[in-house]
């Protein structure tokens, strides 16, 4: 007998045959196509073998009735390993919601708490753009869907932004993969249009006093460390008493961006203002209310300071003509206003970018801004020559 066929009929339910030749099964059922073929299990136990051909065929039919998808598969294939290794072994995948809240747990120790609550935005809004999706399992996502997001994303917020979401969601697929959790990365390929430069304009001085009028507690602080600290809204926000020396008149912080340690004198008026509010508290944060929230999204910092511009009557200069409106004024504008505040008062570049924490002249350059009068009286210095 040239094979030992372990089926009484074969009516389109798999059965198992063995050649004497061969130690392993070999499964016969009909395929996506609807013809009968055989393939090797690839085991030698005749209950594992049963077990992984009524699988194949299972998984057959559903693609011929137009069900299998790659998480189905997936399932369909756990369950194999699972019931031949008596449930020792499987590859069933977490949900994708579950997973962020596993990670973002995981990243706790390893990032700042306002980096841990950015992170958390920006996972909460691919789980929204997901919706029921977000309860598969993570292995079903596909580059398509991270595209979607990405496209969802451009038409509220800059390309820079989106790149950085990407970057997270990246880093977020690249420890499922660590872990088993998905083959691949879905964010490889993902590409973003090449990102237009948004420049922002400094303030001018009557804004600058509107705003300071308008604003009081802890965005009044915010606006005066950004005004003449020049630094970003994360590493104002998250200052804390112990980075203030107000008897030398310094602070010391570590920029967020660079993580570079950069040590500032504090002007004086931001000096006075500090004294006035320190009282006896040296501990936690200076802005309590501020610190450690994010910065982005409609309940994010940058969207409260623009709402502080707008009740102070201080026009944010949106640029017309763009598919997402970007404003030309914003807290990051403050930086702007610093740099070009010390320009203005002789100030040098190597000076200006140390009190900034830049370390890029070309990138410096692109923050100092010279009104028409400044520069009409650079060349009016200039000798005579009749």
């Amino acid at each position: 007998m040239d094979s030992l066929i372990i089926c009484l009929t074969f009516r389109g339910v798999a059965c198992i045959w063995k050649h004497p030749k061969s130690k392993f099964w070999y499964a016969r059922f009909r395929d996506e196509r609807g013809i009968v073929v055989n393939r090797s299990t690839k085991s030698a136990g005749r209950t594992d073998a049963a077990e992984i051909a009524r699988t194949l065929e299972h998984a057959a039919r559903e693609a011929r009735a137009g069900l299998l998808t790659q998480e189905r598969a997936r399932v369909l294939v756990s369950q194999i390993l699972e019931r031949t290794t008596d449930h020792t072994e499987s590859i069933r995948s977490t949900s994708v919601r579950l997973f962020v809240e596993q990670y973002l747990e995981s990243t706790e120790a390893e990032v700042t708490a306002a980096t841990q609550e950015r992170y958390r935005g920006i996972l909460g809004f691919f789980l929204k753009h997901l919706g029921g999706r977000a309860d598969r399992t993570i292995n079903a996502l596909l580059p398509k869907d991270v595209e979607a997001y990405v496209a969802g994303r451009l038409k509220e917020v800059s390309v820079s932004t989106v790149a950085f979401d990407l970057r997270v969601l990246s880093a977020l697929f690249n420890r499922a993969r660590r872990l088993g959790q998905v083959d691949r990365n879905p964010c490889l390929g993902v590409r973003l249009p090449k990102a237009s430069k948004h420049q922002r304009d400094p303030f001018k001085v009557g804004e600058l006093r509107a705003l300071l009028t308008e604003v009081t507690g802890d965005w009044k602080t915010a606006v005066l460390a950004g005004i003449y600290l020049g630094a970003r809204l994360t590493d104002v926000t998250n200052l804390r008493w112990a980075d203030l020396d107000l008897v030398a008149g310094t602070a010391t912080f570590i920029v967020s961006k660079t993580k570079k340690r950069i040590s500032v004198p504090l002007a004086l008026e931001l000096r006075e203002h500090l004294e006035a509010i320190a009282g006896d508290q040296m501990d936690g944060y200076v802005m309590p209310s501020l610190a450690g929230r994010t910065t982005n999204g409609a309940a994010g910092l940058s969207s409260e300071f623009g709402a502080l511009l707008r009740r102070a009557g201080v026009d944010q200069r949106y640029e017309a003509g763009k598919a997402r409106r970007q404003s030309k004024l914003s807290y990051h504008s403050l930086r702007h206003t610093a740099i070009s505040r010390m320009a203005s008062a002789g100030i040098s570049p190597e000076l200006r970018m140390r009190l900034v924490g830049h370390s890029s002249a070309r990138v410096h350059e692109g923050y100092t801004h010279l009104s028409t009068d400044q520069l009409a009286g650079a060349v009016n210095s200039v000798p005579r020559v009749g």
